[in-house]
């Protein structure tokens, strides 16, 4: 759509919330007989609308400031694109190079599976792959280098400078705005569904909670920006090198009072954003992750003392795409996100990046930057709740022990207790709607609740064979895996932040209380008959763990390294302890 019509049509909508908040102000004010229920009402909606509306502008115009800085910088900036670049040399066709798009993995040894053609022998990979608009299904091709006279990155103006800085979750990302307004907008239909029909009071409360969440959330952003900041990378590196070396410097913000002793987590990720239309037709944006690898990094201070600046470093594979050089709608992108946990507010960063098939010229500092890696060892300290035991090289104990993350388990108690009488008060005074929707909510609660709370994993390894038991309290389930039938152990991806600990075999295991084959009916059931991510329902089984070769050993699992490490120790004893024992094969 033309920035233009856009920018009419969104005023169209925009002028007359202000003018409509205006008319409320002026009732309020001039009004006869205005009763403290009318202030409520009015006053109420008047926030709301005037809100929206200024959010609306705000995201609006924030656009046009932001393109018309960029063509300024264009227009100032001597470096322009070469003409001679064909269009297909950035932006890789629709086919998710689908080698290394297959389940996520963190592979350790020589008999890890491979990504792709070319081993990528670190990393977590997503292998959620949902149609998009385009259908384009082409066989997989090889990445083919680009020339020294190649530059398609600097088709974005950000990207033609080795500083690239990032405004999102900042004050002026627009989000902000618009989950703000939104969150007005929830508090005032659950004020005026009160104030109109006291006795639907169940449908007030969960308008107004929901509302004042957004409102928080979006306060909670807001305040994180003003404390620290734009974040902007300085990368060694331009572009990061597709099949070599990524290196540079995030400049935080973090005063170095505050710089947290355990370092920043520094995560490089591979996404394919791309709209798809879901079942109703409407269109969706998604980002599915292709590849992952986290570090723990060290900070390093400034010249000036006053703030730190945190070291990237990473060896990028060879499988994943390169970065699409437009910005357009659906396109693959790389993003460098940092985090840490500080006093009062998080510190939390996020900046895309341009990564390339270039040839490694070798300059990059790597071994200076490998430096501030946090090395995981022996003695290192483990997460909360995780403990791990090797006495001797061919035994061992790992146990991810029950509420390990104790404020989210808290969150969802607190969710739990709130959703569960409403909706009991819901069914005996609300309408059947409402009791149904709430009754959603204090489900899933309850799950979570359960999840968070309960949920405990024992893995030993000892007389050749690895004994998993898993699962929430009351039912744990236990499945033996001789060792000699381990594969590998692989990390997957379970959220934005989590990851689950798969035991991959190389013959089929099963439990005395195996109970995927009832969870796969039941999903088939729910679904339809078609699987709700991934290309078939293979697929889809091996992303959750409910093939009879995969075993789930540990869910929730926040620490990437250190669950990495926990999978090479794994490994390492199961190799020690199948070398005395019997062989099951055959």
């Amino acid at each position: 759509m033309n920035q233009w019509v856009k920018l009419g049509c969104g005023h169209l909508v925009a002028l007359p919330l202000l003018l409509f908040s205006g008319l409320c102000a002026v009732i309020l004010i001039y009004g006869d007989h205005v009763t403290a229920k009318n202030v409520a009402v009015w006053g109420s909606i008047a926030l709301a609308t005037a809100g929206l509306g200024v959010g609306l502008l705000f995201y609006l115009w924030r656009d046009v400031w932001r393109r018309a800085g960029k063509q300024e910088a264009e227009t100032s900036d001597p470096a322009k694109p070469d003409a001679s670049t064909p269009e297909n040399s950035t932006s890789v066709p629709a086919t998710d190079r689908e080698a290394g798009e297959r389940e996520s993995v963190v592979t350790h040894g020589e008999d890890a599976p491979e990504m792709s053609d070319t081993d990528a022998s670190v990393g977590v990979h997503d292998g959620d792959s949902p149609d998009s608009i385009d259908g384009d299904n082409d066989e997989p091709e090889p990445t083919p280098r680009l020339g020294p006279d190649e530059r398609p990155w600097e088709r974005r103006a950000e990207w033609r400078d080795e500083t690239i800085t990032s405004h999102q979750g900042s004050i002026e990302d627009k989000n902000n705005w618009v989950i703000f307004g939104g969150g007005l907008l929830f508090i005032v239909i659950g004020v005026a569904v009160g104030i109109a029909n006291p006795e639907k009071w169940p449908l007030t409360v969960m308008c107004s909670a929901s509302g004042l969440l957004m409102v928080g959330i979006a306060t909670y952003r807001m305040r994180r920006a003003t404390r620290f900041g734009p974040t902007s990378f300085e990368m060694d590196t331009l572009p990061g090198v597709l099949g070599g070396p990524l290196c540079g410097v995030l400049h935080t913000g973090v005063e170095s009072g505050d710089a947290p002793d355990d370092g920043f987590t520094v995560k490089l990720s591979c996404y394919r954003r791309r709209i798809t239309r879901d079942s109703e037709g409407n269109l969706e944006t998604n980002h599915v992750l292709l590849w992952r690898d986290e570090e723990r990094m060290v900070p390093m201070s400034t010249s000036n003392g006053k703030t730190v600046d945190v070291p990237v470093v990473f060896d990028i594979p060879d499988g994943p795409p390169p970065s699409t050089a437009k910005k357009n709608a659906n396109r693959y992108m790389w993003t460098v996100e940092a985090s840490a946990a500080m006093p009062g507010i998080d510190y939390r960063s996020v900046v895309e990046i341009p990564v390339f098939p270039v040839v490694d010229d070798g300059t990059a500092p790597v071994e200076a930057y490998r430096e501030y890696v946090q090395e995981r060892t022996a003695q290192s300290s483990l997460s909360r709740g995780i403990t791990l035991d090797r006495p001797h090289p061919g035994r061992l104990t790992v146990t991810f022990g029950r509420a390990r993350r104790p404020w989210v388990a808290l969150l969802m108690t607190v969710m739990a207790l709130f959703f569960v009488p409403l909706t009991v008060l819901a069914a005996l005074h609300g309408g059947i709607f409402v009791s149904i929707l709430l009754g959603i909510f204090g489900c899933a609660s309850i799950w979570g609740m359960l999840s968070y709370l309960t949920y405990r994993s024992l893995i030993t390894v000892e007389d050749g064979s690895i004994r998993v038991r898993s699962g929430i309290i009351g039912r744990e389930t236990e499945t033996v895996i001789p060792c000699d039938a381990l594969e590998a152990a692989h990390l997957v991806t379970s959220g934005g932040n989590a990851y689950r600990l798969f035991l991959d075999c190389r013959r089929p295991v099963k439990g005395p209380e195996d109970r995927r084959p009832i969870l796969r009916k039941i999903v088939r059931t729910v679904s339809g008959g078609r699987p709700p991510t991934g290309n078939s329902w293979e697929d889809y089984w091996r992303r959750f763990g409910m093939t009879d070769d995969r075993v789930t050993a540990a869910q929730m699992i926040t620490d990437h390294p250190e669950a990495e490490w926990i999978a090479a120790q794994i490994e390492e004893a199961a190799a020690e302890s199948a070398r005395f024992a019997p062989s099951t094969s055959g």
